[in-house]
């Protein structure tokens, strides 16, 4: 069984979906900052490969 995760006060609101976490695409101020934290991460545990602007 899949089921989505809602938040309990939306279920007891009556609501069906979620709200969305992420939208389409990453706003630009935040962009940047969010991948080098990405890299960082993921370089930690072996498994990043530096970013390519294509």
């Amino acid at each position: 069984m899949t089921s989505k995760w809602i938040r309990l006060r939306d279920r007891l609101a009556g609501k069906t979906e979620p709200e969305p976490l992420w939208t389409d695409g990453i706003p630009d101020h935040i962009n940047v900052p969010i991948r080098d934290w990405l890299y960082d991460v993921l370089r930690r545990f072996g498994m990043a490969l530096p970013w390519r602007c294509a």
